[in-house]
This record gives structure tokens, C-alpha cells and sequence, in this order.
């Protein structure tokens, strides 16, 4: 009898982790997310920034491709002063400006630049430059002034 009490506590003994064990190990866990969450954190920034950068560029292009669906200097002027703040698709905004240099001529190239800026913190997210053919009025070279 005294055998098998004996054996069955070795028995208890052995089935489990002493509770200084899971509050050693507890704290381990914890001390390495601590470490880890700066990482994830910079992850997130990034990842939100890449998303940004891209809705910013397909903006871009498709300015672009307004300017070139028609290359006259009025249009190209009606979308230089309507850029406007955009919203990307994880809701945050961001301000797209068009700039046109030199002005814009009939019969002539004008150079645009494009820059989109993340808000509030003014993060600059993508800047192109380009140039675009704006043909003559009716064959005949016409100058337009400049909008500033």
C-alpha cells in the first residue's frame, strides 16, 4: 500500500508544470512581444504609406489621361485648377497638385508637374513631371495666356 501511494505521487508529480514554470514562461512571452511590436508597427506605417503612394499614382494617371483625351489648354487648365483632396481606400486623404510652369500654348509642349501630399503631415507621396503636346487651334499657332 505504502508502495503504490508512493508511486502515485510521483506520478502527480510529474504530470504538469509547476506554477513558477507558466509565470516564467509568461513573462518570457510577454518580454517578446514587447520586442516585437515596434516592429509591427512600422510594418503598419509602411504599409498604409504604400497604399497611399499607389492611390496617389493611379490618380496621377488618370489626370494624365484626362490631359491627353483632350490636349487643349482650356481643359488642361479646367484640371490644373480643379486638383483637389482625394480620399484612398483605407481613408486617408491626400491633396493632388498640378502645376503648368511655363503656361499652356496652343501649338505647343507644356511641361506639367504633378505632386500629392498625404494629410495632415504634408508627407510627400509621389511627384512626376511630363510634358504633354497641345496642337494648334484650327492648323494655326494661337497663344494663350497663362494661368497662374
Amino acid at each position: 500500500m505504502m508502495i503504490l501511494r508512493k508511486q502515485r505521487r510521483e506520478e502527480l508529480e510529474e504530470a504538469g508544470f509547476t506554477l513558477v514554470e507558466m509565470v516564467v514562461g509568461i513573462i518570457v512571452l510577454g518580454i517578446i512581444a514587447v520586442m516585437a511590436l515596434p516592429f509591427f508597427a512600422r510594418a503598419y506605417t509602411i504599409m498604409s504609406l504604400n497604399n497611399s503612394v499607389t492611390s496617389a499614382t493611379a490618380s496621377a494617371h488618370e489626370i494624365v489621361e484626362q490631359m491627353r483625351a483632350d490636349p487643349t489648354c482650356g481643359n488642361i487648365e479646367s484640371i490644373v485648377n480643379a486638383s483637389d483632396v482625394y480620399q484612398d481606400s483605407r481613408g486617408i486623404y491626400y491633396r493632388m497638385d498640378i502645376q503648368l510652369p511655363d503656361g499652356c500654348y496652343d501649338g505647343e509642349a507644356v511641361d506639367y508637374t504633378i505632386t500629392a501630399e498625404r494629410l495632415p503631415d504634408a508627407t510627400l507621396l509621389l511627384e512626376n513631371e511630363g510634358t504633354l503636346y497641345v496642337p494648334p487651334i484650327d492648323g494655326q499657332f494661337q497663344l494663350t495666356p497663362a494661368t497662374p
